[in-house]
């Protein structure tokens, strides 16, 4: 799958590669209606290669749940009936990293992806996206942390920050300082260090 990100405008298209991605991006296209959301169903890794994973999305169709004994205990889990599944694959690495990123947006905050509508792009059907609608204005938005707190940049920029220090969001899973309310982080002061706390 190629993914086309509209910074501006907040959206992610999705163009279809191979016949199967083709079969399926036609059918979630005919099946949702602008505002449904592609519901997330986990990531698949690869082996011993964790850089990039696939992700699974739910269109259309209800949730349910379904539990198993596996000889050690009883388990339940989500499961998704009807509908069409979409695996979303990457075909060149900056869509690999792409669906990473969408894959720490549907698990930390969204649950899915919240489909815009349908077009063409070099004869394709492709489907736009976007990650999360802003609680406060309602503006489409597709950046992690955006997405994560659920108010986009224009909002942050207004809110009256109350930072606290704890644990922030990224790949080396460090700690700093962050605003409660939004979630952007403090800024720093030129030519000062970030002093270490105990």
């Amino acid at each position: 799958m190629r993914i086309i990100c509209d910074s501006k405008l907040a959206t992610l298209t999705f163009v279809p590669v191979e016949a199967e991605e083709k079969r399926v991006i036609a059918s979630i296209a005919t099946k949702l209606k602008p505002g449904d959301k592609m519901v997330y169903g986990g990531r698949k890794d690869f082996g011993d290669n964790r850089e990039f994973c696939d992700i699974r999305l739910h269109a259309g169709g209800r949730k349910a749940t379904k539990t198993e004994d596996n000889g050690k205990g009883r388990f339940t889990y989500p499961i998704h009936i009807g509908g069409t599944e979409l695996v979303l694959h990457g075909s060149t690495e900056e869509d690999k990293h792409e669906v990473n990123r969408l894959r720490d947006i549907c698990f930390f905050r969204t649950g899915g992806l919240v489909f815009l509508g349908k077009t063409k792009v070099k004869g394709d059907k492709a489907i736009i996206i976007t990650g999360e609608f802003c609680k406060l204005c309602n503006k489409q938005m597709v950046r992690f942390v955006d997405c994560e707190w659920g108010i986009c940049d224009a909002c942050a920029a207004k809110c009256k920050h109350n930072y606290v220090f704890g644990p922030v969001h990224s790949k080396e899973g460090r700690l700093g300082e962050y605003c409660d309310k939004c979630g952007r982080g403090k800024p720093r002061i030129k030519g000062k260090k970030a002093k270490a706390r105990s």
